[in-house]
């Protein structure tokens, strides 16, 4: 073991950016914690950035690593720029998440925002503006680690989301 650290709450996600080692970590009580281990000592305290006290269920960083995208039990999502006490973004999935945890996602380039609501697929732009909202089977999970997004849905169905160009037979982002 090179390092321990204890949780100011019961953990129910966590994740870390592969190249800066930042690790972000949502708890049962809502707060959030970030752990920057080129940083010597305990982490900065936990935070509330959610307004409710529900459970943070999944938490994601940009692959620029300066952003922090968070999902609370109730759909609530805060984009937080790291190391700031407050979200510059806040939206809200339709309906509470129980289908177990699956963080939200920012695209590829990080203009655009995908999360799960109770039965429904949402995507913003990073300044809020809804660019589709699909009612779909309960969602299970989100993730646009591809080229394109996709969900998948507790009915069996897989989904690629994206615009078709007919004439390519390709699908973007976009």
């Amino acid at each position: 073991m090179v390092r321990s650290m204890p949780c100011p709450a019961p953990v129910t996600t966590a994740r870390a950016h592969r190249s800066s080692g930042v690790v972000v970590a949502g708890y049962a009580d809502g707060r959030l914690s970030v752990l920057d281990q080129r940083v010597p000592g305990p982490p900065a305290d936990a935070v509330r950035l959610h307004q409710s006290a529900q459970a943070v269920v999944g938490v994601q960083l940009s692959q620029d690593g300066n952003w922090v995208l968070s999902q609370a039990q109730d759909g609530s999502l805060c984009c937080t720029a790291l190391g700031c006490p407050e979200p510059t973004l806040r939206l809200q999935a339709s309906g509470a998440l129980d289908s177990g945890p699956s963080p939200p996602a920012f695209s590829p380039d990080g203009s655009h925002i995908l999360a799960r609501g109770a039965a429904c697929v949402h995507c913003w732009t990073r300044d809020g503006q809804l660019v589709y909202n699909h009612d779909l089977q309960p969602t299970v999970g989100i993730s646009w680690d591809l080229h394109q997004a996709f969900s998948i849905h507790r009915n069996g169905h897989f989904y690629i989301w994206g615009a078709r160009d007919e004439a390519s037979g390709s699908t973007s982002t976009g």
